[in-house]
């Protein structure tokens, strides 16, 4: 992802010297204060339990929370903007959840030897609000595919669970510039589900896969705020 971002910023900072584009970078520490997925009425998914059994369940709910992640996001304002109170640009946004801990239905189940993360891709259009040189404000609506995931290994059974949803995502924040070119930033960042999925699925010591288990996604939230750091290249 961080290679991605690179050769990114290069072809769009080739690009703004040619057609005058103007492009933001921002890197920025976030903690997921929320995850909340709800689920089909009737869900049943597998729990492995401390005593060494496991058995099907029902599911309505899983919850999270994240308290480090990163995230990225680029914003291209094509033509010199800069002078204009509101621009509109194109955003593209990645973050990923490091330390996620979650609950199915109230119940906790996260463990210290599982890989645990959650990621999320958004693109959708930029909007700037720059009452002062120093200052500007930004709205990013964009439509995104989040993602969920974690493991297990349970009596020589590894075991995967991950939840992949369509999300409307909402990125609203602030950007304080000590230089043209570089600043600070703060905000929050809602998504809602829209569409999405619970999938479940195991492989056996000898590495056979197990049927897998889709179970239908019905509602969601998730919430997230951050601060970090801004670049900004092209006609500023």
């Amino acid at each position: 992802m961080g290679k991605f971002f690179a050769v990114l910023i290069v072809l769009v900072s080739f690009r703004a010297s040619i057609w005058a584009t103007e492009v933001e970078f921002d890197l920025s520490y976030y903690k997921t204060t929320s995850r909340s997925y709800k689920f089909e009425e009737g869900a049943m998914v597998e729990v492995n339990d401390s005593d060494g059994t496991s058995a099907f369940r029902p599911i309505e709910e899983v919850k999270g929370n994240s308290p480090f992640g990163i995230k990225q996001n680029v914003a291209i304002f094509f033509g010199s903007q800069n002078t204009h109170l509101v621009s509109v640009g194109l955003g593209i946004g990645t973050g990923l959840d490091f330390g996620l801990t979650y609950k199915y239905d109230d119940r906790q189940v996260t463990k210290s030897d599982r890989l645990t993360m959650g990621m999320n891709l958004i693109v959708g259009p930029a909007i700037r609000i720059k009452p002062v040189s120093f200052l500007s404000l930004h709205i990013q609506p964009a439509l995104g595919i989040d993602t969920f995931y974690t493991t297990d290994r349970f009596m020589g059974v590894d075991s995967i669970y991950g939840i992949v949803d369509f999300t409307f995502n909402c990125d609203v924040g602030a950007k304080l510039w000590l230089t043209k070119h570089f600043g600070f930033n703060a905000g929050v960042n809602v998504s809602k589900p829209m569409a999405g999925a619970f999938v479940y699925t195991s492989k056996d010591i000898d590495g056979n896969s197990a049927d897998g288990t889709c179970i239908d996604l019905n509602d969601g939230f998730i919430y997230k705020f951050y601060v970090g750091v801004s670049w900004g290249w092209g006609k500023r």
